[in-house]
């Protein structure tokens, strides 16, 4: 199977988006929540996301940046205090 341009655009960046995440301090579940919230479902086997499961999905919508920048600021924003 050979990817259309555009389809390697989109998995090469959705691969940055999982780095960017991974270097947040993001584990496995934080990750797939974060696609979900880009409208992209990853699947993970014992925390690690494998390829050729994932190919179709990964080629098919690019998550944005500011989807992974807004989700690493509300995980690293302080809960709120009960007051």
């Amino acid at each position: 199977m050979s990817l259309s341009f555009p389809a390697h655009l989109k998995h090469g960046g959705n691969l940055n988006r999982i780095l960017e995440l991974k270097d947040g301090g993001c584990n496995s579940s934080e990750t797939q929540e974060c696609f979900e919230l880009g409208g992209v479902r990853l699947k993970a086997v014992n925390g690690d996301f494998p390829l050729l499961a994932n190919l179709a999905e990964m080629t098919r919508k690019a998550v944005p940046k500011q989807v992974v920048k807004a989700y690493l600021r509300k995980r690293q924003s302080p809960a709120p205090q009960p007051t």
